[in-house]
């Protein structure tokens, strides 16, 4: 990203960004791995672990209100961890190239397969949809501009 999140607060460039924002979402997801990272030691250690049944994030509804698995039981938490990570290098470095997460997808389960495939689809759709946007807020500032400009050199000498 251009404008880096700033680490004590929801902050770019010094303006604070409102709770329900994109960018807003994206800094506690950066922050919670980031955490994540400080308390996984030894990151190997979670392939010996079990989701168990008291984790409470075994499901969350999306907005289509069908049911996605976050972190189904059985599944191998190392293959989340490596996944999260990915994720998070993603958000920040920009989307990644199909071959960049084959080590990711040779070791994962199905499940942050699925969870991994989905993230990249809608992050390269994100992208693309603000490139295109961007593009035409370029092409109407010019525009614009353009307009403005041969109608005030001609405003100018009609003037005098």
């Amino acid at each position: 990203m251009e404008n880096r999140m700033d680490e004590a607060s929801n902050t770019t460039n010094g303006t604070e960004f409102q709770q329900q924002s994109l960018l807003s979402a994206l800094y506690k997801f950066v922050q919670a791995v980031k955490n994540m990272d400080e308390a996984v030691m030894i990151p190997s250690k979670l392939r010996d672990m079990d989701v168990g049944e008291s984790t409470g994030v075994l499901s969350e509804e999306n907005n289509n209100k069908a049911l996605v698995p976050c972190i189904p039981a059985g599944s191998d938490l190392y293959s989340f961890y490596s996944m999260l990570n990915a994720v998070k290098h993603e958000i920040i470095s920009g989307p990644a190239r199909d071959g960049d997460f084959c080590e990711l997808e040779d070791n994962a389960d199905d499940s942050s397969k699925k969870t991994s495939a989905a993230f990249r689809h809608h992050l390269q759709g994100i992208f693309g949809l603000l490139h295109q946007l961007t593009e035409t807020a370029n092409f109407l500032t010019h525009r614009y501009e353009g307009e403005v400009t041969q109608n005030s050199g001609s405003i100018s000498s009609f003037g005098l």
